[in-house]
């Protein structure tokens, strides 16, 4: 008798020992494999069988596809009894939390259960406050704070002005040089060569494009940008935007001010006025998840004075986004749509101080009015389109459970 207790004693502690250091084991190989895959802003922290986990995508053009390679990944090396609550960033900034058990994201991948099963069992949310809270002061691996991209942008622009021809058009290959300062700053350099143009003697020269500083930040279910510098559109000045979260996280409400000036490069030389044009914006969006479709509107001051009231109407396939937009303001009517496609390559080059890359997609508005003065507003950064940097947590949640496993 004696001697089955201690048998029994001995295989007790083996397995209290197993269940101590096979979840450090785990937490030791997820940096590792994450460290492979080339994310960054890396951090795993363990709270029982709870496993606290942020990264940062810059390889994978769709962060989709980035979102649901880290679930295959780290579920892969979780015990099926842990839960994973994975933290997904944005210069440093979280964005966007995914919770699942890895047993039941296993069995989705694997086929056993369907997605509507799985949509049941995972929770995406951009509340990550709480989670946030408990990670934020773990030093990550890779941080993401002096890396330095040159993106070649392509610029193609078109009007249908002309009674003798049916377009004119131009054409420009605009790199920009985007480095990461620290956690939610960033700097962009961006010089346009002229390839071909037909819209304007400006379109001739090689000038700057945008030369903008600006600084991301995060309070609670509040998202910001503040940004100074040579934006698009002719304007240079200041802007803020601000993203406020309502408790149903299907609506945002969206809040933009800036004041900006004239800004125009001709024959070396810089042509501008002083900052003098006050603009801003406050609009209401719904996210119909069913359709992964976004309605939104508001009221608007443009770049010229003119005021008035804007709705757009925007549905994505997957990378691909299309989508109507519609004004009136005391001084004209109009409207137009919105496409997005992407670049055909689906990775980037992957962890470098300094890499060059396409963007991940290109944007393209038609203007249906021809209006070229009023309703006018300008961009902050190049590469802002429908796609890059959507981060709504239940089109990120719909496509993931339509990714072929």
């Amino acid at each position: 008798m004696n001697l089955r207790l201690v048998s029994y004693l001995l295989v007790a502690a083996f397995l209290q020992a197993f269940q101590f250091t096979c979840p450090g084991q785990s937490a030791a190989e997820i940096r590792e494999m994450l460290e492979r895959e080339k994310y960054e802003q890396i951090r795993v922290i363990q709270e029982s069988d709870t496993f606290l986990i942020s990264l940062e995508n810059r390889v994978w053009r769709w962060q989709v596809t980035a979102v649901g390679n880290a679930l295959d990944k780290i579920s892969a090396l979780l015990p099926h009894s842990a839960l994973l609550r994975l933290l997904i960033l944005e210069r440093g900034i979280p964005r966007l939390q995914v919770t699942v058990s890895p047993e039941v994201w296993n069995r989705f991948t694997s086929g056993e259960i369907s997605g509507e099963e799985t949509a049941q069992l995972l929770t995406v949310s951009e509340d990550t406050e709480n989670t946030w809270h408990l990670v934020r002061h773990e030093d990550p691996k890779r941080r993401s704070a002096g890396n330095t991209d040159l993106t070649a942008y392509p610029q193609l622009s078109f009007e249908n002005t002309l009674k003798s021809r049916l377009y004119t058009g131009q054409l420009n290959i605009a790199p920009a040089l985007q480095v990461t300062l620290w956690q939610g700053g960033a700097f962009t350099g961006q010089v346009i060569f002229p390839l071909y143009n037909e819209l304007g003697y400006e379109g001739n020269f090689i000038r700057p494009g945008q030369v903008v500083l600006s600084q991301d930040f995060r309070v609670n279910r509040l998202t910001g940008r503040l940004s100074a510098g040579n934006f698009s559109a002719g304007r240079y000045g200041t802007d803020a935007s601000f993203t406020c979260l309502l408790p149903d996280e299907m609506w945002k409400m969206k809040l933009n001010a800036g004041y900006t000036g004239s800004s125009h490069f001709y024959d070396n030389r810089w042509n501008h006025s002083r900052l003098n044009a006050l603009t801003w914006s406050l609009s209401l969006s719904w996210f119909i998840p069913r359709y992964s479709l976004e309605l939104e509107g508001g009221i608007r001051q443009y770049v010229y004075g003119d005021a008035g009231i804007f709705c757009s109407m925007i549905r994505w396939f997957g990378e691909t986004a299309f989508g109507f937009y519609a004004l009136k303001t005391d001084q004209t009517t109009n409207g137009g749509f919105r496409l997005t496609v992407p670049f055909p390559f689906k990775k980037r080059p992957g962890y470098h101080l300094f890499r060059v890359t396409f963007p991940g997609h290109q944007d393209m508005v038609y203007n249906a009015g021809t209006e070229f003065h009023y309703g006018q507003t300008y961009r902050t950064e190049p590469g802002i389109n429908l796609v890059d940097g959507f981060w709504n947590a239940r089109y990120i949640k719909n496509f993931l459970l339509k990714r072929e496993n």
